[in-house]
């Protein structure tokens, strides 16, 4: 039996076990388990038992990095908490400016500084600290006159555990180096809130071009002196010109492959190469201008270097992307990916860890991120009585967007109103805050809305004074609180989040078609289906919670396998019936 630092809750070991035999096995391992299931210990000490010399440790919030810490003193692993410059990097931190900077453009003004001896954060340091919280690690080096981004290379190498944001395995620049610091050829890589991690990988590939940024550019360039380009165009004659083809866009449409770089060439009378040219010309200027910035301590941002570079990467030939034109005030041009498998496939390399409470269907994050079919996967159930939540689904009302209507406004605020009446706790999540605001405009009860202030101070007013609060679906509220026992005992799913079916969104589905033949559902009902998992997720936390669910779609049919009391009623008086024998089965 593995030793284990707790009381294990149910299906814990069995989990422990499944994980350890996987990594002997050297499969990779994909699983679910709810909220409160304690999946950061189970990892962690599977990891130990098999002896794992090295582990990257992927989270996506800070919050999520503490407990990997915090659980990591209890076992005796040595871990240590990854930032970037911006967190890390005293001189960034003390900058407003400067806070507002990329990994790539910290990277190049830290350079610049150790370069010329002009960092004051230059102490050597030869000590280790594992363990420490970020802020606890930040605040003990910086009082030694020792930068803590430095430190925490030169630890890495001894550290068992590197706790470290998606963003230093999904950037290719910053993994690079990472994996150096880390000296070990092949560690175990753990992705932590893995439903998260492909699309925070979709948008690391995704790459933009706006008439905003364009004319940032131009500006630039003329307080520059307006260098030339070519011996035929001065820098604002072409920045201007690819504006111009920018207001072109009115409607959202997919382009052709090089035909926006086709009519860049038309436009200038110039050859494909020599656009390119004139792209790598415009980089060269604004790495110029980056670098005497760095020199005075100035955020090295460059409007003309990063819409070069932009351009560019979208000139030269890519697969399995798509570049798709927009208008509206700020007409642009994104080229999107289609397979995100160039950041992923280093995976298989190694053996890997992907664990949420929303990962269902399996199947879908494993072909997503090009993990191969030998893949272990489970979904382990909630060691908390099943009976603590009850989910109710509304068969007269949806949020499809045909539907959306007055009447529906209506129907769903009547469904709403009711459900406050019995003075329970409530949270309310929408698809969107547009969606949010056509209902509650129909909805008399006093309201904590999602982005009306400080997220935090509304939170904090909801668990002082309790009643009702509303948000998004996949926002701030529904995926970040923790509101255990009677704080959060309601919670209303007022339409499912079925994503829009724009441009991008239909090729994804296209594409998805063609080599999985699972588009529709990989692209749209997924989405829908684990944003509205992890709402509900908020009312049961611990064996103590208990909860209802209403969810006001007739579409919620689908989700009937995901929950044991699931039910469907034909009105509002139906619900309120059902909600009220629930709470006082247990009263």
């Amino acid at each position: 039996m593995t030793e284990f630092p707790y009381k294990p809750r149910k299906n814990q070991l069995r989990m422990l076990e499944d994980l350890k035999k996987s990594i002997v096995e050297r499969r990779h391992f994909v699983a679910e388990a709810p909220t409160g299931f304690g999946k950061t210990v189970v990892v962690l000490s599977a990891l130990k038992s098999v002896g794992a010399e090295k582990i990257i440790y992927l989270t996506r919030t800070l919050s999520q990095q503490r407990t990997v810490i915090k659980e990591s003193r209890v076992l005796g692993l040595k871990a240590i908490a990854v930032q970037g410059r911006v967190h890390y990097c005293p001189i960034a931190r003390k900058s407003e400016e400067l806070r507002k900077g990329d990994s790539e453009e910290l990277s190049k003004l830290c350079t610049t500084l150790k370069k010329n001896n002009d960092c004051e954060y230059s102490t050597e340091f030869r000590g280790e600290i594992f363990n420490a919280y970020p802020e606890e690690f930040y605040d003990e080096l910086t009082s030694e006159g020792v930068c803590p981004y430095m430190a925490m290379k030169s630890m890495l190498s001894s550290a068992n555990i590197a706790v470290a944001p998606y963003t230093f395995y999904l950037n290719p620049f910053i993994r690079r180096k990472f994996m150096e610091w880390l000296s070990h050829p092949k560690p175990i890589i753990v992705v932590d809130e893995a439903h998260n991690f492909p699309e925070v990988a979709r948008d690391s590939l995704t790459v933009e071009i706006s008439r905003r940024s364009v004319l940032s550019a131009e500006k630039e360039a003329v307080e520059l002196g307006d260098p030339m380009l070519c011996e035929e165009y001065h820098a604002s004659d072409f920045l201007e010109i690819i504006a111009e083809m920018l207001d072109e866009f009115s409607e959202e449409r997919a382009l052709q492959p090089y035909e926006f770089e086709s009519m860049a060439t038309q436009r200038l009378k110039v050859s494909l190469e020599k656009y390119r040219d004139m792209l790598r010309r415009g980089i060269e200027i604004g790495e110029e201008l980056r670098s005497e910035k760095a020199r005075k301590r100035k955020l090295p941002r460059s409007f003309l270097y990063r819409v070069s570079v932009n351009l560019l990467y979208m000139s030269e030939e890519r697969e399995n992307t798509i570049k798709i034109a927009s208008g509206g005030r700020n007409p642009k041009i994104t080229m999107y990916p289609l397979d995100i498998s160039p950041l992923t496939v280093d995976l298989r390399a190694t053996v890997s860890v992907h664990i949420s409470g929303t990962l269902y269907p399996l199947d879908y994050y494993r072909d997503v991120i090009s993990l191969p079919e030998s893949t272990f996967m489970k979904i382990y159930p909630s060691p908390f009585p099943r009976e603590n939540l009850l989910v109710l689904y509304a068969e007269d009302v949806t949020s499809k967007y045909e539907f959306r209507n007055k009447e529906t406004y209506r129907r769903m605020a009547e469904y709403i109103e009711k459900i406050i009446s019995l003075g329970k706790n409530v949270a309310i999540f929408f698809p969107s805050y547009k969606f949010m605001g056509e209902v509650l405009k129909y909805v008399d009860d006093e309201i904590i809305v999602e982005g009306s202030e400080d997220s935090n101070i509304l939170l904090s007013r909801f668990i002082r004074y309790g009643g009702v609060i509303a948000g998004v679906l996949g926002g701030r509220f529904s995926e970040g609180i923790d509101l255990p026992g009677k704080l959060l005992e309601i919670v209303i799913i007022a339409g499912l989040p079925y994503p829009q079916p724009t441009v991008y969104r239909k090729a994804l589905m296209n594409y998805f078609d063609n080599i999985l033949g699972k588009g529709w559902e990989y692209v749209f009902e997924v989405p829908a289906i684990r944003k509205t998992v992890q709402a509900i997720g908020r009312l049961i936390r611990s064996e103590k919670d208990r909860g209802v669910a209403v969810i006001l779609d007739k579409r919620a049919f689908r989700l009937g396998n995901y929950y044991k009391n699931f039910k469907r009623c034909s009105n509002p008086q139906k619900i309120i019936e059902e909600v009220r024998r629930f709470f006082n089965d247990f009263s």
